[in-house]
């Protein structure tokens, strides 16, 4: 699990750290990791934005397929239903609010 978790931020095009390594040479938890963690980035709202909305972050996810990310991982990614994620994502915030 740790080289995933510490290849998450390579690029499939070579271009991302901590070590460059490209396409399949980076482990496939990273890879996996990569896409999901980019995912909830954009989605989740920050202190200096607010989350974009899903077809934004499907959009560019897409748009980022072939050079941050696996391009075959992109295409299983597209392909969740996204409803756990969504009921997870309220239970926070409203779990926020209460503790507010």
């Amino acid at each position: 699990m740790l080289p995933g978790v510490r290849s998450h931020h390579e690029r499939w095009d070579g271009k991302g750290y901590p070590d460059g390594t490209s396409d399949e040479d980076t482990p496939l938890f990273g890879r996996i990791l990569g896409v999901a963690d980019a995912f909830d980035a954009m989605c989740s709202s920050r202190a200096y934005r607010d989350g974009l909305n899903r077809e934004e972050v499907l959009d560019e996810i897409i748009a980022c397929s072939g050079t941050q990310f696996d391009p075959k991982l992109v295409q299983s990614f597209l392909k969740i239903n996204f409803i756990h994620y969504d009921v997870m994502i309220d239970f926070h915030v409203a779990q926020a609010s209460i503790n507010s």
